[in-house]
């Protein structure tokens, strides 16, 4: 069973509060070295994303997980959508940054299978993209539905099938 838990945060003192802080019971759980030969695998990961530097994608009138975030309401049919490059182009950032990767033909975790009993910590680096997707159409209904079903959700699942093989 996994269990997992997706929290975002407005800004990097909020963060620091949060019971993933250094100094709390729960980071010092995590850095228990009793949790190396524990049957439960954890990990954590923690960014602190500008703004500007966000996208996000909701099927419905309420928002959902990340554009719980926006200062202002995010509604009504999105452009930057459905070609390949869309997301790049609803990132605020790209409008003035080339956003280029850092780690071309860079070292890859990718071969590191085994890691049981090791405690692995990467860095970041700058314009590393995070793709998290998760959907719930539970709450849409007539042409929006049909159209997220029958054109949204079908592209979704082969990007998502493609991302999952290529890792790097």
């Amino acid at each position: 069973m996994n269990q997992m838990f997706v929290c975002y945060w407005r800004d990097s003192g909020a963060y620091a509060r949060c019971p993933l802080a250094e100094q709390s019971a729960f980071a010092r759980w995590l850095a228990d070295d009793a949790l190396l030969t524990s049957d439960v695998g954890v990990w954590v990961e923690a960014f602190c994303i500008p703004v500007r530097r966000f996208e996000t994608l909701f099927s419905s009138e309420i928002p959902a997980g990340a554009a719980r975030l926006a200062d202002k309401p995010m509604t009504g049919p999105i452009d930057e959508h459905g070609y390949w490059g869309g997301m790049r182009d609803r990132i605020p950032a790209s409008d003035t940054h080339e956003l280029s990767s850092l780690l071309e033909g860079a070292p890859s975790m990718a071969d590191c299978t085994e890691t049981r009993g090791r405690r692995l910590v990467l860095a970041a680096p700058e314009n590393l993209c995070l793709i998290r997707s998760a959907q719930d159409w539970s709450s849409c209904r007539g042409d929006e539905r049909n159209s997220y079903l029958s054109d949204v959700h079908p592209v979704l699942k082969k990007g998502m099938k493609f991302l999952n093989g290529e890792p790097g």
